[in-house]
């Protein structure tokens, strides 16, 4: 009796076994099938582009064709025309040459005429600035020469001049201004009419030196 039981669940688990081989035989048939047939389709589409790609690759080569030989074409009318230009006024330009006429050959020698009078002009031009460069010069070296000469002692006992040092609340209040009065500031306590103005004022009296104590 268990010998049949065991029998009867294995011949059951064989012929589930050969279901499910059979299940999955026609699974891998259908995926098969729906493989080649993409790939087919897929071959298809290929070959009709290619078609397709190769027609109008043609197509273009032979459009390019038509157009370097109707660009050739026209290169070499345009070269014949060019020639036939060319030949044409070179003879005009020596017919030109040949009939130039005694004035033209006047307005080049009185053009050299004018540029060796500006040669001459500018040669004296030259000497008169070399003259009036070394008349400034000289002037210079005589100016300063006055004007700053080196200190000799002259017996009288020169007066002390105290510098000015700006006090902290002066350096407080610039630092407070902006930049552009400061500069403003400066440049009209610096301009040329305050330095004139300095220049203009007599100096200062010196005091005769101290009497020798006995």
């Amino acid at each position: 009796m268990q010998a049949e039981n065991d029998a009867k669940e294995g011949a059951d688990f064989s012929a589930a076994k050969h279901c499910r081989m059979e299940l999955l035989l026609q699974q891998s048939v259908g995926h098969a099938e729906s493989a080649f047939k993409h790939c087919k389709t897929t071959h298809e589409s290929l070959k009709e582009m290619n078609s397709k790609q190769v027609a109008d690759v043609s197509s273009l080569v032979k459009s390019a064709c038509d157009n370097n030989e109707e660009h050739d074409t026209e290169v070499d009318s345009a070269r014949t025309a060019a020639e036939k230009d060319v030949a044409k006024n070179s003879d005009e330009i020596i017919q030109q040459i040949d009939r130039m006429s005694e004035d033209e050959k006047v307005s080049v020698s009185q053009i050299l005429d004018n540029v060796k009078t500006h040669e001459i002009s500018l040669e004296s031009f030259q000497q008169d600035h070399c003259f009036q460069a070394r008349c400034i010069e000289d002037k210079a070296q005589e100016t300063f020469q006055q004007r700053y000469m080196e200190y000799e002692p002259t017996g009288t006992t020169p007066c002390k001049s105290e510098p000015e040092v700006p006090t902290k609340a002066t350096i407080e209040s610039l630092r407070a201004k902006p930049v552009e009065s400061l500069v403003e500031a400066f440049r009209e306590n610096n301009s040329y009419e305050s330095f004139a103005a300095k220049e203009s004022k007599p100096q200062q009296l010196t005091r005769s030196p101290l009497s020798q104590v006995n």
